[in-house]
Order: C-alpha cells, then structure tokens, then sequence
C-alpha cells in the first residue's frame, strides 16, 4: 500500500491513442467527466483524443468553486465544454458511503494500491467530502450532478469519465452501472492502481458486459466499452 503523490492523470501517448481509437469504435455524442480539477489531466487528454470530432456536449464535474473558475480559464479555448459546479453525488451519500467502506475499514498493507492519508484514509476522505479541494464554499455546490447528466444522457451512448478525488471511485462507478443499465457507453478511469477505482477495475476484467480496449496498471488507466456491439 503506497501514499498517492499526484492529483490528475500525466499525459500518456498510448492513453491518447487508446481513447482515440476507443471513441472511432463507439462514437459517443456526449462526454461526462467527474473530477475536473484544473482542467489539465484528464480532461486535456479526451479533447486531445476528440481531435476535430466535438460530441453534441461535454460536461466536467467540479465541486470547489476557485477551481471550477480556473478551469474554465485553462479550458477558454474550448468553450463548449461546460464545466459544472457540483457534487457528482450527494454528499449524504458520500459520507455514508465512505463512513462504511469495507476496503477503507480493513486496508491491507501488502495490497499493491494507492491511498491518500495514510495511516487514518478514512478521516482524510470525509474531510475532503466535508471541505472541499482548492477552496471556496464548497457546501454550497449542488449535488448529485453526475446522475442527473447520466440520466439526460444515457440514451447518447456518452464517454463517462470518473476521476473525482479521494474515496469516491467505487461509488461512482456503481451509480453509473446502476443509471445507465444495459445501454452502451465508453468509460475512462483513471485510477484503477488507487483504492477508488481497484475494485471498479476488476469488476470490468470479470464481467462479460465490458471488453477492455486498453488499460496500463502502471500508469494507472483502463478504457473500457460497455454493451458495446462489435463490428
């Protein structure tokens, strides 16, 4: 078990090339991405994987309010991506879910994974939930966001991206198997060496629902298509 050292996802050639090839196969018309921070890791990275195509729109999901302003300035050239304020869940269920996570609650040491806030993750996550990242009034935020796009979405075939920070992962990814049912989507973690998407990724690699178009444990992704007809 390892302390995490970054916040969002280094550019990586064979990610870029993964979910560029990814999206050519399932053509999403909407992108939903949950964890926008600066607007610099992830997000980048699925703009630079767009290329020309630009999907009918694309939401990022941020709660802090001084990086919500920031990331709409690193994002200025790209206006048609709307960077939404919010809790991509509710935080009353953030709280619970964290408060009784069982991974959280017995951590292995010799599990190859990284945590935030070692030795006591758990206090380290709800006050990240409480709080906020990077300042601002974050319990004002609006909740819930990311099921209210998934739901105006899911007949749109949408790219869902889930890199919201701390212990969050594993209870979006549920949310999102639950909301989108059997309709199709492409979905891009990052994280899956980290406890918040270890559990999402082995979920994928044993289910017949999802084929695995590229993942890199070492630099922490996986791109997977789910319910995806293949030509």
């Amino acid at each position: 078990m390892k302390q995490t050292q970054r916040l969002e996802v280094p550019r990586s050639e064979k990610l870029v090339r993964t979910l560029a090839s990814s999206i050519r196969v399932v053509r999403p018309r909407v992108v939903i991405e949950s964890g926008t921070f600066l607007g610099t890791g992830s997000t980048r990275l699925i703009l630079e994987a767009l290329g020309a195509t630009r999907p009918e729109a694309f939401y990022t999901i941020e709660v802090s309010p001084s990086l919500v302003e920031q990331a709409r300035v690193n994002l200025a050239a790209f206006p048609w991506v709307q960077v939404v304020w919010g809790l991509s869940v509710t935080r009353r269920e953030a709280i619970a879910f964290i408060e009784s996570d069982p991974l959280l609650r017995d951590l292995d040491p010799e599990l190859d994974i990284f945590v935030d806030f070692l030795p006591d993750p758990r206090s380290g996550y709800l006050n990240e939930i409480r709080c906020g990242i990077g300042g601002g009034d974050a319990q004002e935020a609006p909740e819930g966001v990311l099921v209210s796009l998934l739901i105006k979405h899911r007949a749109d075939q949408p790219l869902i991206t889930l890199d919201s920070a701390g212990g969050m992962g594993w209870l979006e990814f549920q949310i999102v198997r639950e909301t989108m049912g059997d309709r199709p989507y492409l979905l891009f973690l990052d994280d899956i060496n980290h406890i918040k998407h270890y559990r999402s990724k082995l979920t994928i690699e044993t289910s017949e629902d999802f084929v695995v178009y590229g993942s890199d444990y070492e630099e922490g992704w996986m791109v997977a298509g789910h319910r995806i007809e293949q030509s």
